[in-house]
């Protein structure tokens, strides 16, 4: 016979049952992205080989299958971005065909399993019990809300020489409307999800709602954002090594009677 490991708790229905190894970012995600890519958390950049990137065991079977659905929808959503049309005047493209309810569950599952998955990279991802709750409800009555619940923007940032192989941490931060978002990146795409129970001021237009068009803008690559960063982290360091310098002048410099 043979035996059954990791029995458990699942996350998500808290059944005993085997769990899973759980994605809490979908699985096209990683093999787009090829065997060795660059995972980038916080103020440290270091590599990472794996061909299915973060997982964890936290789902039974049947959750994974639930959530599954919405990875596999937001799949052909990603997808086919090739077919958005672009405004060179404004950078901007508008997305007209989608359907509203697989893609919001998806932000809000991928949300929900960040906020539960134990994994370091996903430490950046701390959510109040009241949002986690209120997160499971809605992906188990499979209610995405309206545009003002757990609002979602897309950026999409055009790839140089193919697609980068980079991942940036989940982290969580406040945008110009003074609100909390969780920025997630999928390839060449970021999404930011509102988790400030308040309503965003931003153009209405570009958060995903259930009558299209939804518009995208496009920003800057990952090798830009890599460039910044890695200057960014520079310049941080030089100013340690001044002050580290400015402290030993002071305690060799003789004292004043």
């Amino acid at each position: 016979m043979t035996k059954r490991k990791n029995i458990a708790s699942c996350s998500f229905c808290t059944k005993q049952r085997q769990l899973c190894k759980s994605h809490i970012q979908p699985r096209w995600l990683y093999r787009e992205r090829g065997t060795n890519f660059k995972l980038i958390a916080s103020d440290a950049i270091f590599e990472k080989s794996s061909p299915i990137g973060p997982y964890e065991h936290l789902l039974c079977l049947e959750c994974e299958g639930l959530m599954g659905k919405f990875d596999d929808y937001s799949a052909l959503f990603f997808k086919g971005s090739r077919w958005w049309p672009r405004d060179e005047r404004t950078n901007w493209r508008a997305i007209y065909q989608y359907d509203y309810t697989p893609l919001k569950l998806f932000m809000l599952s991928m949300l929900w399993r960040a906020g539960v998955a134990k994994t370091d990279y996903f430490a950046n991802v701390v959510l109040s019990e009241e949002v986690m709750n209120d997160l499971h409800s809605r992906i188990e009555k499979r209610d995405p809300g309206t545009e003002q619940d757990y609002s979602v923007m897309i950026q999409m940032r055009e790839p140089h020489g193919g697609l980068e192989r980079v991942g940036w941490s989940p982290l969580i931060t406040k945008r110009s409307d003074k609100l909390e978002w969780c920025r997630f990146d999928l390839n060449e795409f970021s999404c930011d999800i509102k988790i400030s129970r308040e309503p965003t001021t931003f153009e209405p237009r570009v958060l995903l709602t259930d009558k299209p068009p939804l518009l995208v803008v496009t920003g800057p690559t990952y090798n830009e954002r890599l460039m910044q960063f890695k200057e960014q982290s520079l310049a941080r360091k030089e100013r340690e090594r001044l002050f580290r310098e400015e402290q030993e002048t002071k305690r060799s410099s003789p004292k004043q009677n």
